[in-house]
C-alpha cells in the first residue's frame, strides 16, 4: 500500500473515530438537557406546592376555627382596606353587624356542642348568602359582621332582609345529647347596618354604630333590622 492510500485509510479511520465521538456527545447533550428539564420540572412543581400550601395556611388562618367563616383579624384588614378605598375614591358601601336572638337557650337547652354546631351551620347559611366580594366574618360569641362594598342604604336594607328570612327558615334538632323532647327548633337574627363614608371612615366608630343600631332592631322585636 503507497504512503498516499495509507494515509486516506488513516484519515478515514479518524473521521469515523470523530464521528462516533461527535454522536457521542450529542447524546450526552441530550441526555442531560432531559434531566435539565425534568429537574427544572419538578423544582416548578415543588415551588407551585409551596405556594400553593402557603397561600392554604394564609386562608386557613384567616378562618374561624368555629364556624368555618372570616375571622375576626381577616375583618380587621377587609374593613381597613374598603375604608381607605372609600376615603379615596369616595365610593363607599355598608357594614352589617349581625346577632343571633337568644343563642344562650340553644347551649342552655341542647348542649355547648350542639350549640357549635348549630352556629356553624347557620353561619355557612348566611355565607351562601352573600356576594363574593363581600366579606362574611364572625365579629366574636354569636355575632358576625357583613362588609358590601358598594351599597347603599336600600341595598343594605334588602340584604338584611334576605339573611332575616333565609335564617327564619332554617329547622335545627335537637341532636344526640339535646333536649329531644322539645323538637326541632328555629332561630332568628336581627340586624344593625351602617352606611360609610356616610356616617364616618374609621373602623370603631362604624362598629358602634352598628352595634347601636343592632340594638334597636332587637328592642323592635327579634328576627328585625334596622339599617342607618
Amino acid at each position: 500500500m503507497s504512503l498516499t492510500a495509507l494515509g486516506l485509510v488513516l484519515l478515514a479511520v479518524a473521521c469515523l473515530a470523530l464521528a462516533g465521538l461527535n454522536l457521542a456527545l450529542r447524546r450526552r447533550l441530550e441526555h442531560l438537557e432531559e434531566s435539565t428539564r425534568t429537574a427544572l420540572a419538578e423544582a416548578a412543581s415543588e415551588v407551585t406546592g409551596l405556594e400553593q400550601g402557603r397561600e392554604d395556611l394564609e386562608r386557613l388562618s384567616a378562618l374561624d376555627p368555629l364556624t368555618g367563616v372570616w375571622n375576626y383579624r381577616h375583618l380587621q384588614g377587609m374593613l381597613a382596606r374598603e375604608l381607605e378605598a372609600a376615603r379615596t375614591t369616595g365610593i363607599g358601601g355598608a357594614l352589617l353587624m349581625i346577632d343571633v336572638d337568644d343563642f344562650r337557650q340553644v347551649n342552655a337547652a341542647h348542649g355547648h356542642q350542639r350549640g357549635s354546631a348549630v352556629l356553624r351551620e347557620l353561619a355557612q347559611r348566611l355565607a351562601l348568602e352573600v356576594r363574593h366580594a363581600d366579606t362574611f366574618a364572625r365579629y366574636g360569641g354569636e355575632e358576625f359582621v357583613l362588609i358590601l362594598p358598594g351599597t347603599n342604604a336600600e341595598t343594605a336594607t334588602k340584604v338584611a332582609e334576605r339573611l332575616c328570612y333565609a335564617v327564619r327558615k332554617l329547622t335545627f334538632d335537637a341532636g344526640p345529647d339535646g333536649d329531644a323532647e322539645q323538637g326541632p327548633f328555629q332561630l332568628t337574627i336581627s340586624v344593625g347596618g351602617v352606611i360609610f363614608p356616610d356616617h364616618g371612615t374609621h373602623a370603631a366608630t362604624l362598629l358602634r354604630v352598628a352595634d347601636e343600631q343592632l340594638m334597636e332592631a332587637k328592642r323592635d322585636s327579634h328576627g328585625s333590622w334596622r339599617i342607618t
